[in-house]
Order: structure tokens, then C-alpha cells, then sequence
């Protein structure tokens, strides 16, 4: 496994707060908004994403109890280490506090969510697996998209930090904002948010053979209304 504090440059022993620091500076220096004129800019992005990377697994591992034992390997980040991007199991981009969020959206009327990697859902904390069903609209209607969307959730963060880490990472997803979006509008119809805790059914590496290391599945919604969450409301 690839070190993540060299990629941060930091030792093991540094504190949170350090680390953290860290961080956010490479973050500013290689995002793509800052490097859009920039000729090595797809190698920016690439040093951005294994940055973001070391970052989620450092705190992961801390969470779970500390250093990695066995040490790591030299080398750089890839797309083969798990999820999206080299995200490992458990490792999910759209973590907030003590929680993390898979956000789905789909066609009103699809009956099933599609998971599309074992890592997706696969954690050993309780999050949430929310559902957007959309209807997708002409160009003229006043709804929303893609751009609209990112920058209206960008604004509901308190502070700077919090919405610099939003943007980070929504870019390791791939995003940078294009007027192409613009032309792709839906309105929202309702927003579904399920719990994904113990006994939810999903995929995890503990329960399939170890001959398998890739899977896709789509879940029922009908068979997860009990890990509905209470507090629903249509957009």
C-alpha cells in the first residue's frame, strides 16, 4: 500500500491538526480550478486525486486504531486499489463529521438503486444511502443542474474549510464546472435517505470469497423501507 503521509509529506507521528494543514495546502496548490491554465494541468489533477486519497486513508486508519501495520510501498495512487480513484474498502469521498453519504440519483419510477463497487456501502461506521428521483426537463425550465447544484451545496457550509473540502471532493470525482452542464435540467421529485447500518443488505469483501474482488448489485428499494429514515420530505 502506498504511503500517504510522503504523499502528504508529513510524518506518522504528526498530529491531526498537522496533518490537516497539510492538506489544505496541497489542495489550494493542485486543484484544477487553480490550475486551469496551467500546461501540466492533467498532471495537477492526478496529484490532486492522490492527495485527497492519502488524506481519506490517513484518517481512516487513525479512526480504525492508528499507524498501518507492516508499513508501505513506494509508488503513486492508482485505479486499481478498490473504489473510484484507489478508494480501498470503507473508504467513501462524501464523508461530514462522524457520518458518510453514498448519494445515488435515478428516474422517477426506477424500482432499484445500483451499487456499482463493493466499497460503496462497505464501512464499519453507519451511514446513509441517499436517493434522489429526478425527471429530466427542457433546457427552458427553471430547475436545476449540475453546476447549479454543486455551488447551491457549496453555500450551506459554515466556513471555508468545510466548503474547500466539499469542493475537493466533488473534483476527485471528476467535476469542474462547464457550461455543458447548463443544458441538462431536472427537477427534483423527492429525496429518499436510508441507514445503512447492520443488517442492511449490501455487499462487503468479509462475506464474499476471496476470489472475488470486484461487484456490482442494485438493491431493491421496496426491500429497504424499514432503513428508511423518518424525517422524509419531497423537494
Amino acid at each position: 500500500m502506498i504511503n500517504p503521509y510522503g504523499v502528504l509529506g508529513v510524518s506518522p507521528s504528526a498530529t491531526d491538526e498537522e496533518i490537516k494543514k497539510a492538506y489544505r495546502a496541497l489542495s489550494r496548490k493542485y486543484h484544477p480550478d487553480a490550475n486551469i491554465n496551467n500546461p501540466n494541468k492533467m498532471q495537477a489533477e492526478e496529484k490532486f486525486k492522490e492527495v485527497q486519497q492519502a488524506y481519506e486513508q490517513i484518517m481512516r486508519e487513525r479512526q480504525q486504531g492508528g499507524y498501518r501495520q507492516g508499513g508501505y510501498q513506494n509508488g503513486s495512487y492508482g485505479q486499481n486499489n478498490g473504489g473510484p480513484y484507489g478508494y480501498g474498502p470503507g473508504e467513501n469521498p462524501f464523508g461530514y463529521g462522524d457520518s458518510w453519504y453514498e448519494v445515488k440519483t435515478i428516474h422517477r419510477g426506477i424500482p432499484a438503486v445500483k451499487i456499482s463497487s463493493i466499497e460503496q456501502l462497505e464501512s464499519s461506521t453507519d451511514g446513509e444511502l441517499v436517493v434522489f428521483f429526478l425527471e429530466k426537463m427542457s433546457a427552458a425550465y427553471n430547475g436545476v443542474n449540475l453546476n447549479k447544484l454543486i455551488l447551491e451545496t457549496r453555500s450551506l457550509f459554515a466556513s471555508d474549510e468545510d466548503r474547500n473540502d466539499f469542493m475537493a471532493k466533488v473534483a476527485l470525482q471528476g467535476y469542474v464546472y462547464n457550461d455543458y452542464y447548463d443544458d441538462f435540467i431536472y427537477e427534483i421529485r423527492s429525496c429518499n435517505r436510508y441507514r445503512v447500518t447492520n443488517g442492511f443488505p449490501r455487499l462487503t469483501h468479509e462475506l464474499l470469497p476471496e476470489a472475488i474482488c470486484k461487484a456490482s448489485y442494485e438493491i431493491l428499494l421496496q426491500k429497504i423501507e424499514q432503513y428508511k429514515l423518518k424525517d422524509q420530505e419531497a423537494v
